[in-house]
Parts: structure tokens; C-alpha cells; sequence
């Protein structure tokens, strides 16, 4: 039973990964399409999951909600009716992180923005960039749309200077993030501001400029949508001839026109083509374009409407049309001046929540500045230890080198004496017993010595080399290489193979032709042969030790085919 309930939990923990898995890769699908501005795609992906949202964890259901409200943001359509937006701002401000928190802040100030309540979105747009990361790209591409939004609201305040702060920031923040198209667009819009100050030559090169760089790009729509500032300018200084160029220009490549109807939202065109035509002489067109733009009741298009009206009645004789026109525009004038006055009193507001913005970012910006040196810091820190700890280990080899030397020394001594008490021995064989008998029992024990060296504690005798090739120049020059920590040369190499081969022919020709035999797996075949000690192999060819115990085993296994390195001495006698 216990058994069948731990199986029947790991079947659930396995579909509830499998599910989570395949939400998250929902969700970033949904962002990618949003960062593609393929907002219909993201919409239709996110209806697909409502059936499924009322079972979500609730991170999942104000994740769903938070990318809504994005993507209608993306495609303009009005967040004044969204409701839920308060629930998502409450749920990431408590448990998001400060990409999330700053994306909440962000919509809730869009959807502020919608409901008319700008004072409200500032503050919400001003807290959005206290917590965007100023080093992670996705960010700061937010950060400049962020900054748009705040201009936008100082443009409808009629405060020109912080407009064009903001929009110089948004075109930053948008080069940053190397948004090359969307920092030409926010370039363009920041002659608005000169525009509002009266500086028309300044806001005309600036839009022009933009406009141009966006032709020079292939982008004639994205140039098209930025000239109706030009066009204004243009007709304000008579200047008919490149103000229909700019309109020619706008009505065919913008995409905002079907047939003579612009797109909502853009409908106070129809004032630039009544001034326009009233400019030309064309009175009539100009009434027409007037009073097609009273069709749509805002407050600012029927302000323009009523002036056009206005003028162009009074240079035809009209003058009862004229008057009542003018009536209704110093009307209409006035809620104009009495919304921006009602706006005039959060200025001070806003204007200290901008500057609270502007401190907020540098602060965040001197923190980095501190992470960073902290940063370089643990790097010289790190650098610094890792050299002390190099240098530890080198003098750990050298020391260790120094000792394997040390023993080499010893045995190379060792060797030689037996080598020359043996020769002594012989040449005593005619006479001198006494002396030979002593000889004899020096010999006898050096014997005892070296078999303490070797792996198979045989005596020099049942070594089965002739003495001429141990005691041939260059196996003695070998052992004094090893006393001194110095490695062999690939010359002396070839000089040990050239004498091996002379003296045991048998034994060379069978491991140099042996298959599978490595170079250094010969070399220490060899010099195992004569009775190199492996600290004597560590330095002569300068490897570790390990790696000469490794390199034994492997010829044991090879030639014998036992395990491991003990025995081989024994083995390659008998070879």
C-alpha cells in the first residue's frame, strides 16, 4: 500500500513538472511575440490558455494577467475599463521580483494613463524606473518607453522643458539598448517640445532630421509617421509647396488612411489640410475638412475645427457664420485653458517627482558604480590568491623535486660503489684473500642496499644484464641527470635505445616492435630494464609520479597481461 502511494505521488510530481514546463514555455513564446510586436499572435495565445487559468497557480494567473495588459498596451488599445491590474500590482509588489515589479508599475500607470488621471500615471511611470536594472538590455528598452510615456504627460501639461528632459532620456535609454528605430522616433518627437517653446526652426531641423534618417533607412512609413509636426510648422510659416510635399508624403505611406478617413485617434489632420487649403485659396475644401473634423468631439478638435471655421468664414464675407464659430472657439479655447489649468495644479507634483526619478536613477547607478569596483576588487583579491597559490604549489614541486633528487643521489652513489668494489673484486681474484674476502662482504652488502630500491628486491646477479651495459657512459650519465632534477634530452634518448639494442638485441627488437607500445611506454621499459628506480623516471622523462605508475601498470598489462605495476622489474628479467 506504502509502495502504492509513493508511486502514485511520483506520477503527480511528474505531470505537475510537465505542466509547469509547458506553461512557462507558453509564457515565453507569449514574450517573444510581444518583443516581435506580433501583439495579435500574443492575444490569441493568451485566450487559448484562459479555459486552463482558473486551475494555475496563482504566479501563473497574474503572470496571464500582467502579459494581457502588455499586449493591449502594445496595440493600443484603451486600458481605462481593466479592473484587474490593481490585484496584479498588489501580488508582484509582494512577491516579484524587480523586473516584474517594474513591468506592473509600468501597465498600472498606462492604465491610468487611459483614464485620464496623468498626475497618478506620473507617479506610476516615476516608481516603474526605481526599479529597472540599468545593465540588462531588456530593461533599459523598457526604461525608454517608460520615459516616452512620462514626456507624453508633460506634453499634455504643456511643460516643455520637462518634456523634453524625459524624451532626451527615452532617446538614451533607447540607444542603449541599441533600439536604433524607436530612438529616431523619440528624436523626432523631442522637436515637440521647441515646437511648444516657439522655436519652429529648431523643431523643423529636428523632425526633419528624423524623418530623413528613417527615408535613408528604407523606412518611408516610419518617416511618414512623424511629419505632421512639419506639416504644421510648414503651414504656419506659408509655406504651401513643402507642406503638400510632407502631406503628399504622409497620406501614401503612414497606412493611416483608407480612402479621404485617417485612423482614430489622428483625426486634427483634417485641420492641417484645411489650413492647407485655405492658404492656397481653396475655401471651400478648407470648410469641408473643418467640418469633417467636428465629427469627432474632442474638446481639442472642435477647439481647432471652430478656429478654422472662424477664419475662413471671415475672408469669405460670412459674417454671421464667422461670428458664431468665433463663439464657440473662445468656448472651447476656455475648457481647453481650464483643463490645463486643473493640470497646471499637480505641476509642482510632478515636477518633484520627476527630480525624485532623476535621484533615484543615480543613485542606482552610483550602486552599480560600487559593484563594479567591488567587483574588481574580488578580481585582483582572486588573481592575487590564485598567484600565491601557484607559487605554493611550484615550491611544493620544486621541494618534492628536490627530495626525489635526493634519493636518486643516493642510489646513484649506491650503484656506483657496487659497480666499482665488483671490478675491484675481479682484478683481486689471483690473490689478497683477505682483502677479497672483505671486498666480497662490502660487495654483499651493497647488494642488500640496492634490493631496498627495487620493486622485486632481487640482487644485482639475477638482474640478467651484462655489467659492460650498466656500466656503459650513458646509463651512468642518466643516474647523475636524475641526482641533479634534470631531465634527458631526445639525443641522449636515442644513445640509451642505440646501446640497449647493442648489448640486449632480443629484448629491444621485441618491445620496439611491439603494437601497442607508446614511445615513453619503451623509454620506460627500458630503463626499468637497467634498473631505474621510478623517482629516477620522474625526472628523466618529467612526469609525475602517478603518471610513471599509471604508465607501468598499463606495460605489465600489456606484455603480461597482470594487473598493476608490482612485479614488472621481475617480468621484464624473464622477457
Amino acid at each position: 500500500m506504502r509502495r502504492l502511494l509513493y508511486i502514485l505521488f511520483l506520477v503527480v510530481l511528474l505531470i505537475s513538472c510537465s505542466a509547469d514546463h509547458e506553461t512557462e514555455r507558453s509564457f515565453s513564446m507569449i514574450s517573444e511575440l510581444l518583443e516581435d510586436n506580433l501583439t495579435d499572435s500574443a492575444l490569441q495565445l493568451l485566450d487559448s490558455m484562459k479555459a486552463k487559468r482558473a486551475e494555475m497557480p496563482e504566479k501563473y494567473q497574474m503572470r496571464c494577467e500582467l502579459l494581457r495588459v502588455e499586449a493591449l498596451n502594445k496595440a493600443f488599445s484603451p486600458l481605462d475599463s481593466l479592473t484587474m491590474m490593481d490585484t496584479v500590482l498588489n501580488y508582484y509588489e509582494s512577491h516579484g521580483s524587480r523586473t516584474e515589479k517594474m513591468m506592473a508599475n509600468y501597465m498600472m500607470g498606462c492604465v491610468h494613463r487611459d483614464r485620464g488621471n496623468s498626475p497618478v500615471a506620473l507617479e506610476f511611470y516615476r516608481k516603474a524606473t526605481g526599479y529597472a536594472d540599468t545593465t540588462e538590455i531588456a530593461e533599459v528598452r523598457t526604461l525608454s518607453r517608460i520615459y516616452a510615456q512620462i514626456a507624453d504627460i508633460f506634453h499634455r501639461q504643456r511643460t516643455p522643458q520637462l518634456e523634453m528632459k524625459a524624451m532626451r532620456e527615452a532617446v538614451r535609454f533607447a540607444l542603449k539598448a541599441k533600439d536604433t528605430i524607436v530612438a529616431i522616433n523619440y528624436y523626432a518627437y523631442l522637436a515637440g517640445s521647441y515646437h511648444m517653446m516657439g522655436k519652429m526652426d529648431s523643431a523643423l531641423i529636428i523632425n526633419q532630421t528624423g524623418a530623413n534618417t528613417y527615408i535613408k533607412m528604407g523606412r518611408k512609413d516610419l518617416a511618414a509617421g512623424v511629419l505632421p509636426l512639419s506639416i504644421d510648422i510648414y503651414l504656419r510659416q506659408s509655406r504651401f509647396d513643402e507642406a503638400k510635399q510632407a502631406m503628399n508624403l504622409f497620406e501614401q505611406e503612414s497606412g493611416l488612411f483608407k480612402g479621404d478617413d485617417i485612423s482614430q485617434g489622428h483625426e486634427l489632420y483634417y485641420f492641417y489640410k484645411g489650413q492647407y487649403y485655405d492658404g492656397i485659396g481653396k475655401r471651400d475644401s478648407a470648410l469641408y475638412y473643418y467640418r469633417k473634423l467636428l465629427q469627432y468631439p474632442q474638446i481639442e478638435n472642435l477647439q481647432a475645427a471652430y478656429e478654422g471655421l472662424t477664419k475662413t468664414y471671415k475672408e469669405i464675407g460670412v459674417a454671421d457664420s464667422a461670428t458664431k464659430y468665433a463663439i464657440l472657439y473662445t468656448e472651447a479655447n476656455d475648457s481647453v485653458s481650464l483643463k490645463s489649468s486643473s493640470q497646471e495644479i499637480v505641476k509642482m507634483q510632478a515636477l518633484y517627482d520627476y527630480n525624485e526619478n532623476q535621484r533615484i536613477v543615480a543613485e542606482k547607478e552610483k550602486e552599480t558604480e560600487r559593484l563594479r569596483y567591488l567587483l574588481y576588487i574580488i578580481v585582483i583579491v582572486v588573481c592575487f590568491v590564485a598567484y600565491l597559490v601557484s607559487r605554493f604549489f611550484l615550491w611544493q614541486r620544486r621541494k618534492k623535486f628536490r627530495e626525489i633528487a635526493k634519493a636518486n643521489t643516493k642510489y646513484a652513489e649506491i650503484l656506483s660503489q657496487y659497480n666499482k668494489s665488483l671490478a675491484e673484486l675481479e682484478s683481486l681474484k689471483g690473490g689478497f684473500e683477505t682483502y677479497q674476502a672483505e671486498k666480497q662482504k662490502e660487495i654483499e652488502s651493497l647488494k642488500q642496499v640496492l634490493s631496498v630500491y627495487q620493486s622485486d628486491n632481487t640482487s644485482p646477479e639475477k638482474w640478467n644484464i651484462e655489467q659492460a651495459l650498466l656500466d656503459s657512459r650513458i646509463v651512468h650519465h642518466l643516474h647523475q641527470s636524475a641526482s641533479k632534477a634534470q631531465m634527458a634530452t631526445n639525443a641522449e634518448w636515442n644513445d640509451l635505445r642505440d646501446v640497449v639494442s647493442e648489448h640486449l638485441p632480443d629484448f629491444y627488437q621485441r618491445i620496439a616492435a611491439h603494437k601497442d607500445l607508446t614511445d615513453k611506454e619503451v623509454l620506460v621499459c627500458i630503463l626499468s630494464k637497467l634498473r631505474f628506480i621510478p623517482s629516477e623516471m620522474v625526472v628523466l622523462l618529467g612526469l609525475t609520479s602517478q603518471r610513471i605508475t599509471n604508465i607501468r601498470s598499463r606495460i605489465n598489462m600489456k606484455l603480461f597481461h597482470e594487473k598493476g605495476a608490482q612485479g614488472l622489474e621481475a617480468n621484464l628479467r624473464r622477457f
